[in-house]
């Protein structure tokens, strides 16, 4: 890659903006969960700004992230699934960037256009730059890289695979690792396979996060001084959970946190349909491979760093951490995420750097405040006309507080949290009504309680009306 002119105007704050895929909000060492080990997200935590109830728009990934490129609901814009595409000529924080003089790159997945599923094994078509990068390496996610049914590589990681000559391997063990969990999940069957957890067939450098991480430290190596911004997107730690055994052996005998594993009485129906059957044991297992895929993702961050602090530009660089949306790890007798609970919908957000003090907030925000967070940040234009709301002011001063509520929503369920109380109006079954500060883990269903219809009309309030299904209420 040719190193391009540098430029010498750095009035303007660079950007290091690193998204990972399934990052549940507590799985971080600083915070206390018995289990992960993270030194170099912790580090940012200590010379920034930590947010422990930032929530995602959409707890499923395409919408989480439209609503975070868009900064509007995913409602809105009518994207609440899978299949949704970020809608032609919606403007993005990477266009507001750009069109201000930002060089805006790309390292990774955006799952902007989900249902596209050959990206091009250059991973720089069109779409990237209408999306408002000036320059872009976009990378499939890993169940996309493996590339299913179809058995070729369909992006630039699945050709890199190819010319190590590892790219079958993969292919052949992800369908063996997917294939019988989502048949069991789309049948009910009982489901508790030790091989949708076991490590990785490829070696440590060709690991997906690994590969995504040199190809961003690339770019910093190579970047000018700025004014730049860069999403580095990592692939994981979403499931199946497949380290590489130089990061699995690290946590092989250590403890993990115990999962809130509560009765499934006066809860919705999908619980107790659930096909996940993994016991105590199975459960801890994952939950260490799972915090092995965030340590490979974690030193990833700390090369990132590494790169900033030689070049001298860390103090003028605003590093971010987040994700997408989180994972159940087993809680509720649930994975993955699609559910309303806070394991699922709340995500690590770390933000250190210019304009940005040092501590903790417990202020409610949603994802799709980050973008306008960021444009304030630079020095940008304010953004108008969208739903997200910059949170700059708490960054500045963590204890300013930002929303009064924030929402989550997917075609089978709305919610609305406050600071101690949630409501979830699931589709054609039972409302939840939970007071966290009594009930973190979310065990007691307070459905009927005079909270009820207060929180319900909130949700209205910030939703709009629900729509009309036979009600279990």
């Amino acid at each position: 890659m040719a190193r391009p002119p540098s430029n010498s105007d750095c009035s303007r704050a660079n950007v290091l903006f690193i998204m990972t895929d399934q990052w549940r909000w507590d799985w971080l060492s600083c915070i206390g969960t018995v289990g992960p080990r993270t030194p170099h997200v912790d580090a940012l935590t200590e010379r920034g700004v930590h947010m422990t109830h930032l929530v995602t728009d959409a707890a499923i990934c395409a919408p989480a992230r439209i609503a975070l490129a868009s900064a509007m609901s995913p409602l809105h814009l009518d994207c609440l699934t899978n299949s949704s595409v970020l809608p032609t000529g919606t403007e993005t924080w990477h266009h507001r960037f750009r069109d201000s003089g930002y060089r805006v790159g790309l390292v990774g997945q955006t799952d902007l256009s989900k249902p596209t599923r050959n990206i091009g094994q250059q991973g720089n078509r069109e779409l990237v730059y209408e999306w408002g990068f000036s320059d872009g390496l976009e990378v499939e996610g890993k169940m996309h890289a493996a590339a299913g049914g179809e058995g070729f590589p369909l992006g630039p990681y699945g050709a890199f695979l190819a010319s190590r000559g590892l790219f079958e391997a993969f292919h052949h063990d992800y369908n063996a690792r997917n294939i019988p969990m989502y048949r069991a999940l789309f049948t009910n069957a009982h489901y508790d396979d030790p091989d949708w957890y076991r490590d990785s067939v490829l070696p440590a450098d060709a690991f997906a996060d690994t590969w995504i991480g040199e190809r961003a430290v690339d770019w910093l190596v190579n970047a000018g001084d700025g004014p730049w911004n860069l999403m580095v997107s990592f692939a994981g730690p979403h499931d199946p959970f497949d380290p590489p055994s130089r990061w699995a052996d690290m946590f092989r005998h250590v403890d993990m946190a115990d999962p809130v594993l509560d009765a499934i009485d006066n809860k919705p129906l999908y619980l107790a349909t659930s096909a996940w059957g993994f016991d105590a044991a199975g459960i801890a297992e994952i939950r260490r491979q799972y915090s092995a895929s965030c340590a490979a993702i974690d030193h990833e961050v700390g090369r990132m760093v590494a790169v900033l602090e030689d070049r001298g530009l860390l103090t003028e660089t605003i590093v971010v951490f987040t994700s997408d949306h989180g994972e159940m790890l087993g809680d509720h007798h649930r994975f993955q995420k699609h559910v309303a609970y806070e394991p699922s919908v709340r995500v690590p957000f770390v933000a250190a750097g210019p304009g940005i003090a040092q501590g903790s907030s417990d202020a409610l925000a949603q994802l799709s405040d980050v973008g306008p967070t960021l444009c304030e940040l630079a020095g940008l234009e304010p953004w108008r006309g969208v739903d997200g709301v910059s949170f700059a002011p708490t960054l500045a001063s963590p204890a300013v507080a930002h929303r009064d509520a924030v929402v989550c929503v997917e075609p089978h369920y709305r919610m609305v949290r406050t600071q101690d109380r949630k409501f979830i109006w699931n589709n054609n079954d039972i409302d939840e009504v939970y007071n966290l500060d009594n009930d973190p883990g979310e065990r007691e269903n307070l459905r009927g309680n005079t909270d009820e219809s207060e929180l319900r009309g909130l949700l209205i309030e910030q939703t709009g009306p629900l729509p009309e299904t036979p009600s279990l209420s």
